[in-house]
């Protein structure tokens, strides 16, 4: 191996997780603010059908925006990208950014700026070319020889073979890294532990998953350009004929000052959340079976919409809790100018008492009914469809979801992936929900205004 520094090892303890978590939150605001940038009036093409296709002679002058089975751009879009769908293929030419979620999202064209995607199996193949930076989350990311991406490039998820070149720089936190291309910037990563055995099941998909090692591998054809740092519970396997001209720095996953909970204890926690879990869904399909259901079905129906609509919640959330406390502050000072300064202790505790309950209401949504929703859906594929199930039927279905979304979430790696899915899901099922009933209570209104005038 090449280095420009011998090898440094450190064994200070990390944060449990910490990075992991806070690149994910990243992604997620980065992928809501453009989500929710759809939503403003401007220069938009919308598309939606079984298939979506740009043509390979075809030219999209705006932004689009594209959902259905497949998504394939073999044209060029002059403006930004939004895709959802179940296979998404960016062969073409897209100038501006690249939002896209799916079970596949492959991108063997040219995208202008940056790219943000997520799915189940990203892969971006020899002939891409991405002007900017690359952000990704999903089960597997591969990037072919021969591909490049401008920018930085980040992934948050469970293996990663990166055989192209990067621009800048690399980070992320996975189960499984090779590095088998050119980062041309530092090499900054949280890796799982070496070892044998295969990946975690996965749903057949239309594009064909590599097979990585768990822990770190450096193939010898590696280069990068700065330093390779990266935290690990075990060291990497890094190839004799790797350049790495910044040298090596591994920092080696403890656990000090944590202890850890034996079995007996992580089954008891399970148990815990298990019968939690339960006791919300049951005491949902008693009081609120049809808006329940309502959820469920949305799920089912819509689960792509439900993931997007799940970001966007999130977003709205945040931006809610900025604007409260703005607007506290902004009250508190104009009373303070105009001498009613009685009125500002009553505004800020008005405030403060707003921005708790608002905290507390999406956190406690969050924890409990994004898990039951998804759970129900999942168990009645096994017992039935949602209109076929009555009573322990219902309950049995929802035991059964909750105890296999709890085993994949005890996954290390895939687990976080699984969560963050569950509550997408959850809480896009809530915002259509919601939707829908102001749809419905439009109609109805319009329906009762038409009916007095005809009476009239």
């Amino acid at each position: 191996m090449d280095t420009g520094r011998s090898l440094r090892r450190s064994h200070r303890p990390t944060p449990h997780r910490a990075r992991r978590g806070v690149g994910l939150a990243l992604f997620l605001v980065a992928a809501g603010s453009l989500a929710v940038t759809a939503s403003l009036p401007g220069e938009v093409q919308i598309k939606g059908d079984q298939t979506v296709t740009v043509a390979a002679d075809e030219v999209v002058t705006d932004d689009l925006y594209a959902s259905g089975e497949t998504v394939r751009i073999e044209g060029t879009v002059r403006g930004d990208l939004v895709a959802v769908g179940r296979e998404i293929v960016i062969d073409g030419i897209v100038e501006g950014d690249v939002l896209a979620a799916g079970q596949s999202v492959t991108i063997s064209g040219t995208v202008g700026d940056d790219v943000r995607i997520a799915g189940q199996v990203l892969h971006i193949g020899p002939a891409a070319r991405l002007g900017d930076d690359l952000v990704a989350a999903g089960f597997s990311l591969e990037t072919e020889p021969g591909s490049g991406v401008g920018g930085t490039a980040r992934f948050f998820g469970y293996q990663a073979l990166l055989a192209g070149e990067v621009g800048e720089g690399l980070g992320g936190s996975m189960g499984a890294l090779e590095l088998a291309g050119t980062v041309q910037g530092d090499v900054d990563v949280e890796v799982g532990p070496r070892g044998e055995g295969a990946p975690p099941m996965v749903w057949p998909t239309p594009v064909s998953i590599p097979s990585v090692a768990p822990g770190l591998a450096v193939a010898d054809s590696a280069r990068v350009g700065g330093a390779l740092r990266y935290q690990s519970p075990t060291e990497g396997a890094i190839g004799p004929a790797a350049k790495v001209d910044g040298g090596v720095e591994f920092e080696e996953k403890t656990a000090e000052g944590e202890a850890e909970p034996s079995l007996l204890e992580q089954i008891a926690r399970g148990a815990r959340r298990f019968v939690s879990l339960l006791l919300v869904g049951a005491l949902l399909l008693w009081l609120a079976p049809a808006w329940l259901g309502s959820l469920v079905e949305a799920v089912r129906a819509k689960p792509l919409p439900s993931l997007l609509w799940g970001i966007v919640f999130l977003a709205v959330a945040a931006v809610a809790v900025l604007a409260i406390a703005l607007v506290t502050a902004l009250g508190a000072m104009i009373l303070g100018v105009a001498t009613l300064g009685g009125l500002v202790a009553a505004v800020i505790g008005g405030g403060i008492l707003t921005e708790l309950a608002l905290v507390i209401g999406v956190l406690v949504t969050a924890v409990y009914l994004p898990t039951v929703v998804v759970g129900l859906a999942g168990g009645g594929l096994v017992f039935g469809r949602g209109g076929a199930l009555t009573g322990g039927k219902r309950f049995a279905a929802l035991a059964l979801g909750v105890l296999v979304l709890l085993l994949l979430m005890a996954i290390p790696y895939l687990g976080k992936l699984v969560g963050i899915l569950v509550l997408l899901l959850g809480l896009g099922s809530l915002w259509l929900w919601g939707a829908g009933a102001r749809r419905k209570e439009a109609t109805s209104a319009a329906e009762s205004a038409a009916a007095e005038l005809g009476s009239g």
